[in-house]
This record gives structure tokens, C-alpha cells and sequence, in this order.
């Protein structure tokens, strides 16, 4: 008994563990701004890193500890470990309640489908965990939201330089060649300027809509993304379920059930 409840406690700690580490990257999410660099790129490597580890750790948490009730305070704390390392909001405070509800909603339909099996598989865990991905993705384009709104709200919405170089350019490959390169700069600026005003004056009467706008088109890009990956936490979980039975971490329990059945 003692042996169980110490492997319940490391397998909770290692998820509540991760649960920070996503927590921080939901922070790092909320502190983006609107232009473009490859800063991005790495902050979206270290969200689809962060939600991997946790659907991993989740899976075994919503597999190994029993009862119900024990997975669910496990998930608990993983949402309380998410809310306090991201950030003490009203918004973050929600997400983080939504991450709880959901990952719960896993464990319980994890617990079910397994109870109903003959034989262990790692089916049922792969098969429930679009709703914990769904979870983790609101959760963090939240974080991404709050921030958009945030730089909307104090800076307005502008041109990203590099979008702007490009049309630039484009339209510099279409001057005359004869053009001065005092004439050239001129012009060029002129472009700039009346490009600037014509799309903030585009944008402005929806400048509210933007945040949960650019929030709902990454929540459904990263969805998309997740859908594509979700195999790899599966695939390290059938690596994991072995090398912990062989380490006697876990243990294969075969149960005696009856069978009721009705005859003629």
C-alpha cells in the first residue's frame, strides 16, 4: 500500500511538473507581438513540446491511479500548477478551469473504456485524447488573446515591417529605371505612407474583433498541427507501459470477472 501511493505521488508530480512548464509557456504566449520573426517558430516548438509531454503524463496518470476520484485531484492540481505559473487572472483562472473540467472528462472516459476491456490496451487513451488536446489548445490560445488584446489596446494595429518591405519591394521592382535615386526614395516613401493609412483605415472599424479573431485562426491551426501529431504521445506511451511492467514500476493484474448472459 505504501509502494502505491509513493509511485501515485512521482506520477502526480511529474504531471504536475509539466503542467508548470505549460503554464510558463502560455505566459511567454501572452507576451508575443503581432510582428512576424522567427521567435514564433520556436515559441510554437515549445508549446507542441509542452502539450505533448502533458498528454503523455496525463495518459498514464488517467491509466494508473484508481480510483476515479484520485486521478481527478491529480488533474486538479495539475490545472491549480498551470494557473499559478502562467499568471493570478480572472482569464487565466478560467482556462485553467476548462483544462480541469476536460482533462477530468479524459480520466473518466480513459477509466471507462478500460474497465470495459478484456485486455489492457492503449487504445482507449489515444481515443479520448482529442478532448485533453482540445483543452490544452483553448487554454493556450487564451494566453494568446489576452495578449493580442492587450497590444491592440495600446498600440493599435499596424503594418508588420516584413509585409511591408515585401510590398515595397514589389513596387520598386516597377519603377522606372531611369529614376534618380533621390526621385526613387521619394516615391517610395509616398508608397509607404498612403499603404500604411489604407490598411489601418481598413482595419480600424474591426480593430475590437482582431484579438479573438487571430485567437480562433491559431486555435484552429494548432488543431489542425495537433491532430497530425497526436500519434507520437500514443507511440511513447506503448514504449512506457513495458519498460515500467519490466521495472516493476507497474504491475499486469489479471482480474476474474463473471459473465452474465441469457440463454434458451
Amino acid at each position: 500500500m505504501r509502494g502505491r501511493i509513493i509511485k501515485t505521488v512521482v506520477f502526480a508530480a511529474l504531471l504536475i511538473g509539466v503542467s508548470v512548464y505549460f503554464g510558463f509557456v502560455c505566459g511567454w504566449i501572452e507576451g508575443i507581438t503581432l510582428s512576424l520573426s522567427w521567435d514564433l517558430l520556436w515559441l510554437l516548438l515549445w508549446l507542441l513540446l509542452s502539450i505533448g509531454l502533458i498528454a503523455i503524463m496525463a495518459g498514464l496518470v488517467a491509466t494508473l491511479i484508481r480510483p476515479l476520484w484520485a486521478a481527478t485531484l491529480v488533474f486538479l492540481a495539475s490545472a491549480i500548477a498551470v494557473f499559478l505559473s502562467w499568471e493570478i487572472s480572472i482569464f487565466s483562472g478560467i482556462a485553467a478551469l476548462v483544462y480541469f473540467a476536460l482533462s477530468s472528462l479524459y480520466a473518466w472516459r480513459v477509466q471507462r473504456e478500460l474497465d470495459g476491456r478484456i485486455k489492457f490496451s492503449v487504445g482507449p487513451i489515444s481515443q479520448g485524447q482529442s478532448i485533453l488536446l482540445l483543452a490544452l489548445i483553448a487554454v493556450a490560445c487564451t494566453g494568446l488573446y489576452l495578449g493580442v488584446d492587450r497590444e491592440v489596446k495600446a498600440e493599435g494595429i499596424s503594418v508588420p515591417p516584413q509585409i511591408m518591405d515585401m510590398v515595397i519591394g514589389i513596387a520598386e521592382d516597377q519603377l522606372p529605371p531611369d529614376l534618380t535615386p533621390e526621385e526613387r526614395a521619394a516615391i517610395l516613401a509616398q508608397l509607404r505612407a498612403e499603404f500604411e493609412t489604407q490598411v489601418e483605415g481598413f482595419i480600424e472599424p474591426y480593430e475590437g474583433y482582431v484579438p479573438i479573431g487571430i485567437a480562433i485562426g491559431v486555435f484552429a491551426f494548432l488543431y489542425t498541427i495537433i491532430q497530425f501529431l497526436s500519434w507520437i504521445p500514443t507511440l511513447f506511451l506503448r514504449g512506457l507501459f513495458p519498460i515500467l511492467t519490466r521495472t516493476g514500476a507497474i504491475k499486469r493484474i489479471p482480474e476474474t470477472v463473471e459473465v452474465e448472459r441469457l440463454r434458451l
